[in-house]
């Protein structure tokens, strides 16, 4: 049995005439539904191994600008500079 006025999703995505969903039928039935999509799930993150990477790229980058700021390649630092603010703008 299906309801002509609701849409129906097809593979794509899109809606087209046809079923009820199953969200539609609880929401008749006046049961509260919370829906979740696994497709979107973050996995948490540990908070030990998140600080330790952070710390190292900083670090990193404290590396490349002192090294960067040696007389001999002193331009090398304002193009590193002058990138990362295009980057950050170009995002």
């Amino acid at each position: 049995m299906s309801n002509k006025t609701s849409p129906k999703r097809t593979a794509a995505g899109r809606k087209t005439a046809g079923a009820v969903s199953k969200l539609e039928v609880k929401k008749k039935k006046n049961i509260v539904v919370e829906e979740k999509d696994d497709d979107l799930a973050v996995k948490p993150v540990n908070p030990y191994i998140d600080f330790i990477l952070g710390l190292t790229f900083i670090l990193l980058c404290i590396y490349l600008v002192l090294t960067l700021s040696n007389k001999s390649t002193y331009y090398m630092l304002g193009f590193f500079m002058i990138s990362l603010v295009v980057v950050a703008f170009g995002k």
